[in-house]
């Protein structure tokens, strides 16, 4: 595979030579309505928001309990996605996640090589993409290589990228609320629920065809020419050219 040269400083390791890891119980635990939260792949992204409890008997009976710092990563189903634990209160975890905890690597620094291509393409490389579901063995999670420079620099990348994606959440949310609003303004505009202030005239309904000639296309996809002319809009999203022009 091909490697990146690093800068000056910096040194490739294994995943395993920097960190400790380990996945959760392989059993399907006994829920209770209240007790130690457990979570799984399908919590990676929320790992607060579980609403399914075990016992804190059973929970001590696990090697590794989360501590604030490590990390979770979702092994078995949707693979390569990435959390870190942001406190030190007990939380159980199922085989479809691998614990890690950094040793010698920023957590932070550590969480972002996870998400980063380079880490992703060797895990998918290594993953048993063909099983049902799709899962990577534990122990070639530590095989997979990062790339490591100083401690200090660590620290700085770690955190604009954490700057970063905290501006990209604030977008995010404000998308969502301007999808929200213009669904609003569709839902009553459109309908003539809501009027606009200096319109008063009445609405009327009609069909298409009063409103607009409609008409269908005379040639298939297969016409298609990969240099052709003009513009061929056929029933898929890519647009394909062809030589001879159609309409006006």
């Amino acid at each position: 595979m091909k490697t990146t040269k690093l800068p000056s400083g910096w040194k490739s390791v294994r995943l395993g030579d920097i960190a400790e890891y380990c996945d959760g119980t392989h059993q399907t635990p006994k829920y209770i309505e209240n007790g130690v939260p457990f979570v799984s792949v399908e919590n990676i992204d929320k790992l607060d928001e579980s609403k399914k409890y075990i016992s804190a008997s059973e929970f001590e009976r696990y090697k590794f309990k989360p501590q604030k710092g490590d990390l979770f990563l979702t092994r078995i189903g949707e693979l390569g996605k990435v959390n870190i634990v942001e406190n030190d209160e007990p939380l159980a975890y199922y085989v479809t996640l691998a614990l890690i905890r950094p040793t010698k690597i920023s957590s932070l620094f550590l969480m972002h090589c996870i998400k980063g291509n380079e880490f992703q393409r060797e895990l998918n490389r290594r993953a048993l993409l063909n099983a049902i579901p799709p899962k990577i063995n534990l122990g070639d999670i530590g095989k997979i290589s990062i790339p490591l420079p100083p401690l200090p620099e660590q620290h700085v990348i770690a955190e604009i990228l954490t700057t970063v994606d905290k501006l990209i959440t604030v977008k995010e949310r404000l998308i969502v609320a301007k999808q929200k609003q213009k669904q609003w303004l569709m839902q009553n505009l459109l309908a003539g629920k809501k009027r606009l202030s200096r319109f008063n005239g009445k609405w009327k309904r009609a069909t298409l065809d009063k409103l607009m000639r409609i008409e269908t296309g005379s040639r298939n996809t297969e016409d298609k020419i990969d240099d052709g002319n003009y513009p061929f809009f056929v029933r898929s999203q890519k647009i394909e050219r062809i030589d001879s022009y159609n309409y006006d």
